[in-house]
C-alpha cells in the first residue's frame, strides 16, 4: 500500500463528508499530508454538490465555473 494511502486510512487523518462550502476554506498542506480528507458517496454526488454550490454562489453575484470530469483509464 502506498504511504499516502496509509495516512488517509490511519487514525491521524480526519475524514469528513464532501461539502464544497467547507472545502474552499480548508488550508491546503503542501509539505506534508493533508489534515482533513473529504469524501462523497459517489462521483455523481460530488458533482451535484459542486453544481449546487455554483448555483448558490452565482445567486450572491459571484460566478465560478466548475468542470468535473472523470477518466477511469488515467491513474496517478
Amino acid at each position: 500500500m502506498r504511504v499516502g494511502m496509509q495516512h488517509v486510512l490511519s487514525d491521524d487523518a480526519v475524514r469528513r463528508p464532501f461539502d464544497p462550502e467547507v472545502v474552499v476554506d480548508t488550508d491546503c498542506m503542501i509539505t506534508t499530508y493533508q489534515n482533513v480528507y473529504y469524501f462523497a458517496e459517489s462521483f455523481v454526488d460530488a458533482k451535484n454538490k459542486l453544481r449546487y454550490s455554483q448555483l448558490s454562489t452565482a445567486n450572491q453575484g459571484w460566478v465560478q465555473g466548475w468542470v468535473v470530469r472523470s477518466s477511469p483509464t488515467e491513474r496517478p
